[in-house]
């Protein structure tokens, strides 16, 4: 006998957001990014331009 394993989560209850909702996701996410950004270069190379 076979038993179906559906893992840790439960199936979405939705498969597909409208436009709508996804536009007021996007501006609540929005309030919480930090601006302005910091700069990744500075933090990865250094002055030579080689990975630290």
């Amino acid at each position: 006998m076979t038993r179906k394993h559906h893992g840790a989560y439960p199936p979405p209850a939705r498969t597909k957001a409208g436009v709508e909702e996804l536009l007021d996701i996007a501006d609540r996410t929005a309030a919480q990014v930090w601006r302005p950004y910091e700069d990744h270069d500075r933090l990865l190379y250094d002055e030579d331009g080689l990975p630290k």
